[in-house]
């Protein structure tokens, strides 16, 4: 921080009086608490307003709104439901809450996602609390908008699966037991284990990981006694009560639910499992997923000496937290073998919370003078060389691949790069615009995110199973055919159909199928078909071809009507 003196020296009979030439904190008088307001509402209400309409993704979307589908309408809530099967890939209480949604508004793509909205808006609210508590009003503000503007919680926060709510169990669970160690109160160590308890049912023994990262911080920071607040002896086993409960119930009618969650948990780990990828795949991911916060990164060794670092770790200062929060499952993550890129999700929080420490620095000036040794990050320049690179990415991408789009169209991602560039030109100069600046880009930042997903959605809807069967009830005149399939399984048909969606093998094609009032629907790939149809020549010339589903730009499904034939519906 720095100040100057004003007026005439002593010895011209004046005084000297100091004036505090700090940026202000956010922005003077009134217009804080509007800037606070104004950031949150938006940041909070952007996804559920930019989705509502939105056709379900296959696969995920569409098997969680199936089996929550079944639910809903009078399946069982114990043991979910798939294409008639048991669906136990993961616990049930994501499909829990869709179905409660379900129930109350009816069958509604909305409604699907209402959970992960809900959970995506309280994140940003806990992330704005926690950052305003810790580090003043400015902190938390900041933290809520760069969480907001990340890629992984705009594009997965809205998303009608497991992971928005684990995110926000993962980071309850962490931020209660900082402040059952801090503030030595009973309360938020109950949270804590409730938090867990509710991730524990949500993605299973994953959510055990930020009681980990506290401890690690306790044993760090040199407090291993302390360690007795997060009242773990009662704790562990009061949050897995009610999972354990569940798997009880489940195993005494699915036996074979054991080998399903052995495969889901051990096997991923050690290779046998699903989504292998290599140990360097999380480091793209990251770097993208979590930006603007990966463009401004405190690093010890780069901006920020060892002996600093460790400092800061002995003392256990909550920055140190949040590193770790970021640091231990980033790791862990990298040791699995099954890897997806959601699964970093619980670490956007944290990493918002650190880089809004680092940033209100700069706003209060007391990174314009750091100590000797240390320099502070190059905020402005990493950020505005990094918006432009994947501006650039973007709207190339974006022109090239999707053949609508044309260049005009990508004006939207403009002022994004303008405002980073005017921050650049304001910030060392300029420290009162500093507060401006950073709000500047952030309202570019939420502008260009509205256009991408308008323009998702404009490109996505034409190839939904929505618009298909819309479109097949037009042709037809049968407002709800059945539907069957062939070479590809699309688990958002069950959803819009309002039923099983079975998926033939080739020998059954061969043999007749049911359809006395033709109803009767065959989605075949186009690929899987032509093979067939060479083989089968006859059989194949029976069905009648009623058109083509682009089920994407290189998903092509031919829209058959099989040959009426007697037998029952």
């Amino acid at each position: 921080m720095s100040a100057r003196l004003q007026g005439s020296s002593d010895s011209q009979g004046g005084s000297a009086e100091p004036v505090d030439e700090r940026p202000p904190a956010l922005f003077p008088g009134a217009r804080g608490p509007i800037v606070v307001a104004l950031v949150t509402l938006i940041a909070v209400l952007m996804l559920p307003l930019m989705r509502i309409g939105h056709p379900l993704w296959p696969p995920d979307e569409g098997r969680y709104g199936s089996v929550s589908m079944r639910m809903a309408e009078g399946g069982g809530w114990i043991v979910p439901q798939l294409d008639g099967r048991p669906h136990l890939t993961k616990p049930p209480l994501a499909y829990w809450a869709q179905a409660s949604f379900l129930r109350v508004f009816g069958r509604d793509e909305l409604a699907v996602r209402a959970p992960s909205l809900l959970a995506s808006g309280l994140t940003i609210i806990l992330v704005l609390s926690v950052g305003w508590r810790i580090g003043g009003p400015t902190t938390g503000t900041i933290a809520a908008g760069l969480l907001s503007l990340m890629p992984l919680h705009v594009i997965t926060g809205w998303l009608a699966i497991t992971d928005p709510l684990l995110n926000l169990f993962w980071f309850a669970a962490l931020v209660c037991g900082y402040f059952a160690v801090q503030e030595r109160k009973v309360r938020f160590t109950v949270l804590m284990w409730t938090a867990v308890a509710l991730g524990l049912l949500t993605k299973g023994p994953l959510a055990l990981t930020p009681v980990g990262v506290l401890l690690v911080w306790l044993l760090i920071s040199r407090r291993r006694r302390e360690t007795w607040r997060l009242g773990i002896p009662v704790g562990l086993p009061a949050s897995l009560l009610p999972a354990v409960v569940w798997v009880a119930l489940v195993l005494r009618t699915c036996p074979e639910a054991m080998d399903i969650w052995l495969h889901e948990t051990v096997g991923r780990t050690v290779g046998n499992g699903d989504h292998p990828e290599p140990w360097w795949y999380y480091l793209p991911v990251f770097l993208l997923s979590l930006f603007p916060a990966t463009a401004m990164m405190t690093l010890p060794g780069w901006n920020l000496p060892w002996r600093a670092a460790e400092r800061k770790l002995r003392d256990g200062e909550p920055v140190c937290l949040w590193m770790l929060a970021v640091v231990v499952p980033l790791a862990m993550f990298t040791l699995i073998s099954g890897k997806l890129a959601t699964y970093l999700l619980p670490l956007a929080p944290p990493m918002a919370l650190l880089t809004a420490t680092m940033l209100n620095r700069f706003l209060t000036g007391e990174a314009d003078h750091p100590p000797e040794g240390t320099r502070p990050p190059d905020v402005v320049v990493t950020l505005t060389v990094c918006v432009g690179l994947l501006l650039l990415a973007a709207a190339v991408g974006a022109v090239t691949a999707l053949k609508d789009v044309e260049l005009w169209m990508v004006a939207p991602l403009s002022p994004l790069l303008l405002a980073s560039g005017w921050m650049w030109r304001n910030w060392k100069h300029h420290p009162r615009e500093r507060a401006r600046s950073m709000v500047l880009v952030w309202a570019a930042g939420i502008v260009c995110w509205c256009w991408g997903l308008m323009l998702e959605q404009r490109t996505f809807e034409p190839h939904s199973a929505r618009t298909m069967l819309e479109r097949l009830s037009a042709l037809t005149g049968i407002a709800q055919p059945r539907l069957v399939t062939y070479g590809f399984d699309d688990p958002t048909l069950d959803f819009y159909s309002r039923r099983d969606v079975p998926c033939l093998s080739r020998q059954r094609l061969l043999e007749p199928l049911p359809n006395p009032e033709g109803r009767l629907i065959l989605l075949a790939s186009n690929d899987d078909w032509q093979v067939f149809a060479e083989r089968h020549r006859e059989r194949a010339a029976a069905f009648v071809h009623l058109g083509t589903w682009q089920r994407w730009s290189d998903h092509k499904t031919r829209i058959l009507r099989p040959p009426t034939e007697n037998g029952p519906p």
